[in-house]
């Protein structure tokens, strides 16, 4: 499978599978007052549910790589799916917030065997450029499930009530089950080797091991982080100290995702020219570069949002060049692992990035300097991980065969 229209296939239906885990927490955030009020409950209480759902979905994305290598794409994602739904109907019939808590844990392990699948499927097909360009495919169709997901849950919020979002969710995982999942490729070799848990173990600590690798997962992951703490302190920034109203608020933030899919959009044409790896270089020196810029404004008293504003969005859109070109050099070396791979790159970019956005959130002190220097720190840990040990922009990873998965 690699010509031009069944690469944007596969794209499509994997971007439609993985987007299940963001459509899932994005759809009802704007339900969450409604269901802390119809609990009983503080809507920080009820906050938690995302916390919750992100946790359940790096132990999911931990567990399903290498579940995924041994069984397969298809049978661990469909598992992934059925659990997903379960819970999900059990959500619109909790009697307690505890109960959905529970559920939306699990929900998000099922959630994570889900999304674990979509790079190793592209590495089971895939490499180098190719990859890369797949993977900007991917994330340029999935980049609309942010902008989208939210205005739907709010639709459905004023006109049927909380419940019936995750009705929707239900009937959008129920879709993936029936009309995605017949349609995905699997991969025809198997591991010979059993799956035990040392074995896994071994294979976790393989891929730290591996210095250039691990550039790449730290590069990724505190880039990622970067934009997480953006997340967690964007509403502080933009209405609180910028005072920008509530209803133009959805458009500053939303400038970020669209500058994404701009940048995700420039990558298939500077991959014409210059390698996944020194793209991916250039992405980090850019937001590095954005996130310094901020700190020094806030130092000088220059922090305004004409000038703050320009700077979030080039430096958050870049992860529409980190991104996919980052996933492509990674997961170049480990063709026969490609689904544990996935899972400890994904695992540790919500580990990372949760931590960073919550450090974010904790250090708040009213001015926009500590969210300055927790995102410049994010910034230029990336450029150093990738600079020291994914080789700077001069040491290309190498071209690894992979597995012989074809068709």
């Amino acid at each position: 499978m690699t010509n031009t229209r069944d690469a944007r296939k596969l794209s499509l239906l994997l971007a439609v599978l993985v987007a299940l885990s963001p459509m899932a927490t994005d759809a009802y955030l704007p339900a969450i007052p409604t269901m802390a009020e119809f609990f009983g409950v503080k809507v920080s209480y009820m906050e938690t549910s995302i916390s919750i759902y992100i946790l359940g979905l790096g132990v999911g994305l931990l567990l399903g790589g290498p579940l995924s290598d041994h069984f397969g794409r298809r049978r661990l994602s469909r598992i992934g799916i059925f659990v997903f739904l379960i819970c999900c109907i059990g959500i619109i019939f909790a009697p307690s917030v505890p109960a959905i808590l529970g559920l939306r844990f699990f929900q998000a392990i099922g959630g994570g065997f889900v999304t674990v699948i979509g790079p190793a499927i592209v590495r089971d097909r895939f490499d180098g450029k190719e990859a890369a360009r797949v993977f900007a495919l991917v994330g340029l169709i999935m980049g609309i499930a942010p902008l989208v997901a939210p205005s739907l849950g709010s639709v459905i919020l004023a006109f049927l009530g909380w419940q019936w979002i995750f009705v929707f969710i239900a009937v959008y995982a129920l879709m993936l089950l029936l009309v995605i999942m017949p349609r995905l490729p699997e991969r025809r070799h198997k591991p010979e080797e059993k799956l035990t848990v040392g074995g896994v173990i071994r294979d976790y600590i393989h891929i730290f091991r591996h210095r250039r690798a691990l550039g790449y997962i730290l590069a990724q992951a505190f880039c990622v982080a970067v934009m997480f703490t953006f997340l967690t302190g964007s509403s502080f920034m933009y209405i609180t100290y910028f005072e920008v109203s509530e209803s133009m608020f959805p458009v500053y933030f939303g400038a970020n995702m669209v500058m994404a899919m701009v940048f995700n959009r420039l990558n298939p044409l500077l991959l014409n020219f210059l390698t996944p790896h020194q793209i991916m270089g250039i992405g980090l020196g850019i937001a590095s570069t954005m996130m310094v810029l901020f700190v020094i404004f806030n130092l000088t008293g220059n922090a305004r949002l004409e000038l703050v504003f320009p700077l979030m969005i080039v430096g958050i859109g870049t992860m529409g060049l980190v991104g996919p070109n980052g996933m492509s050099c990674f997961m170049a070396f480990f063709p026969e692992k490609s689904g544990t791979a996935s899972g400890v790159l994904g695992t540790m970019q919500y580990f990372v990035g949760g931590a960073l956005g919550s450090l974010g959130g904790l250090v708040n002190d009213g001015t926009l300097l500590p969210m300055s220097l927790v995102m410049a720190t994010g910034a230029v840990v990336s450029v150093v991980s990738y600079l020291v040990l994914a080789g700077g922009p001069f040491h290309e990873p190498p071209v690894i065969r992979r597995s012989g998965e074809q068709g």
